[in-house]
């Protein structure tokens, strides 16, 4: 197995060498803060591209990775696995109950004024109203919620009277055990309607982080990794993504519906772009992923290849059968789920 920091340090230097005149411009943000290549990226990833089919001519995934063939009714994939050592505190019940409680605007006909008022007059807890006329049954039922861990229902009703970006919303998660919940993201050939040749997850598991990333080594193993992935998520507790709300979980129930299994999959959902842009987006160029990673978390990537070249990079492994170009693909979407892990975590801090 080669030496993946090796590895790593020459597609540093190679991409800083072919990225010195790459910037961001904020005329190529999108709507959700993700940006096209620019010219300079887009010659960079070609001079990269040809770089790493002669890097690894004849190298196969086995050798760089561990990887494990999986199947299932549908037909085979690969599944490759890495572990990194991030441990995800212990959350606090506690607090997320004493949050929740402290949220009277969950109550029907409760503004911020009425809310103040209530305040006035020693009000500061939901239980304070649990005996109210109006709104004790309403009570009832979330401290009721929150004493089964019905997370589901906790969550559309916050949804129904705060913003997703709400900071009540992302404290829901200290009722969950940090092995419960699933990260995700998904690498396509591009937008809705193409396939998907990669879906990662990762999962707390002590004092790490596991990440599992089943790729499609062709279009016809995109069915299996789909139903095997999808399984993983229905699992789970809850999920957490970037923007995974408007486009993940929505590209896999049409990808399902592509090949005769619709499904029904409303998960507890962290999305984690609403959060990043309430909190960051007075002093950050964009909220993209890379871009919170670099300024916020205080990471660099060794490497990283934008969303909208993955297609081209995985043609090119297709059409030659040269592993390198997946290189980058694997690094980056592993990347995107270590970066979502931490940053889920400095958000939930108290």
């Amino acid at each position: 197995m080669k030496d993946l920091a090796q590895i790593a340090e020459r597609l540093k230097r190679r991409a800083q060498i072919a990225q010195q005149d790459a910037y961001f411009s904020p005329d190529r943000e999108g709507p959700f803060g993700f940006a096209r290549a620019s010219a300079s990226e887009f010659d960079a990833a070609m001079r990269l591209k040809r770089s790493l089919l002669t890097e690894f001519k004849g190298a196969q995934l086995e050798e760089i990775y561990q990887t494990q063939f999986e199947q299932n009714e549908f037909g085979t994939f690969l599944r490759i696995t890495h572990q990194e050592p991030i441990a995800l505190t212990t959350f606090d019940p506690g607090f997320a109950q004493e949050v929740i409680e402290s949220e009277l605007k969950l109550l029907y006909g409760v503004g911020p004024t009425l809310e103040h008022a209530l305040n006035a007059r020693g009000i500061n807890k939901l239980s304070d109203l649990a005996q109210h006329p109006r709104w004790g049954q309403e009570v009832q039922h979330i401290l009721d919620w929150m004493q089964a861990r019905d997370l589901k229902q906790l969550e559309n009703q916050l949804a129904r009277w705060l913003p997703r970006s709400h900071p009540t919303a992302i404290r829901l998660a200290h009722f969950i055990e940090p092995t419960s919940l699933v990260f995700f993201d998904l690498e396509s050939m591009g937008l809705f309607g193409r396939p998907i040749i990669l879906l990662g997850v990762a999962c707390p598991c002590g004092q790490a982080i596991e990440v599992h990333q089943f790729f499609a080594r062709n279009i016809t193993e995109e069915l299996p990794a789909l139903v095997h992935t999808f399984e993983q998520l229905r699992l789970a507790k809850a999920i957490v993504s970037y923007n995974g709300r408007a486009f993940d979980v929505n590209y896999i129930k049409d990808r399902l519906n592509y090949y005769g299994m619709p499904c029904q999959f409303e998960p507890v959902h962290f999305d984690l772009l609403a959060h990043a842009r309430r909190r960051f987006r007075e002093f950050l160029p964009d909220v993209r992923l890379e871009t919170v990673e670099r300024e916020i978390l205080r990471k660099e990537r060794s490497i990283d290849l934008p969303s909208v070249l993955v297609p081209d990079f995985y043609n090119t492994y297709l059409e030659e059968q040269n592993i390198g170009p997946l290189i980058p693909i694997l690094e980056h979407n592993k990347q995107d789920l270590l970066s979502l892990s931490l940053l889920f975590a400095k958000l939930c801090e108290p």
